[in-house]
């Protein structure tokens, strides 16, 4: 597994993760920056944006130059890192093997938050480490 993260994002609670990671049929672990109304759990083809600030994706899915000349559903070349990785990685949502971080509220914003989600884009919760398991409560903050 490789796994991307920005330096201002937290992995706060790693189980949910290494279930995914242990489970043979996972490919990827994303975190989707679009707002929907119902979270998709695998088979996110539609209507996503893969967050470029956290992803996991198993090393078999990685190949030289998987992210040069990338273009979004429309054909358009991709004009930011969420375009790329979401393009990078679209067939291994095509095949099922993606898994995305649920309880997500970005608020407009493409940075991970929400209740109880496993990791988080803080740039206040720095100033509180080190955590404990749990902490913060509130992850519903930028």
């Amino acid at each position: 597994w490789v796994i991307r993260v920005n330096p201002d994002v937290l992995i706060l609670d790693d189980d949910w993760l290494i279930q995914n990671m242990l489970n043979d049929d996972v490919g990827g672990i994303f975190v989707d920056c679009a707002t929907r109304k119902k979270e998709c759990w695998q088979y996110c083809i539609d209507g996503t944006l893969t967050n470029s600030d956290f992803f996991a994706v198993r090393t078999m899915h990685l190949h030289p130059g998987q992210f040069i000349d990338l273009h979004n559903a429309e054909g358009h070349s991709c004009w930011n890192a969420e375009c790329a990785v979401d393009a990078a990685f679209k067939d291994i949502r095509i095949s099922g093997r993606d898994r995305w971080i649920q309880g997500t509220d970005m608020g407009g914003e493409c940075r991970i938050k929400g209740d109880h989600v496993p990791v988080l884009h803080s740039h206040e919760v720095v100033s509180e480490c080190p955590l404990h398991k749990g902490e913060p409560a509130n992850r519903n903050i930028g």
